[in-house]
């Protein structure tokens, strides 16, 4: 993975000085921890060099006594919307989540393909695998979280296994 020394060095200074903890997983990745809100498994797919949208996906677990609400994600690469896929009469839909997403107290919500998730549109530029996407997660309680993901194949369907064991 192509990571530089300012890139690491920005992401440590804004963690920092908004209260974000970072920890290393055994598998090499990151928990990072804001308040109550803990975000890990964190990937977006590669995408086809034209492809005008793209997708991420994390973990979010709220430890806290309270619920916390994901208002939004932003990134330099194009505007995020929240979104969600459901089957509806056999055939799949998808909506936007205007509202964000609730993460209940003492529960963890999974953005997958196929189910909630971050819709990447239009893309600056393509996401390419190997690389990584800075983005920045606002949250109700929580605030800012910059985040970092890792960027996987096209078909990727989770985070690599040991990093979703902790």
């Amino acid at each position: 993975m192509k990571r530089t020394l300012a890139t690491i060095s920005l992401a440590l200074g804004i963690a920092l000085s908004t209260g974000v903890a970072m920890a290393q997983t055994p598998a090499g990745g990151t928990v990072v921890t804001a308040g109550s809100i803990e975000i890990s498994g964190r990937f977006a797919r590669a995408s086809l060099p034209n492809a005008p949208v793209g997708g991420a996906y994390m973990t979010i677990t709220n430890t806290g006594p309270n619920d916390d609400r994901l208002l939004g994600v932003t990134t330099a690469a194009g505007v995020v919307d929240l979104h969600e896929m459901s089957m509806s009469n056999g055939a799949m839909s998808m909506q936007m989540l205007h509202d964000g997403i609730v993460i209940p107290a003492g529960e963890t919500i999974v953005l997958a393909p196929s189910g909630l998730h971050m819709m990447i549109s239009p893309l600056a530029a393509p996401l390419e695998q190997g690389e990584t996407l800075d983005m920045v997660a606002t949250f109700e309680h929580a605030g800012d979280v910059p985040l970092t993901f890792d960027i996987l194949a096209l078909n990727a369907r989770s985070y690599p296994e040991a990093e979703q064991t902790k």
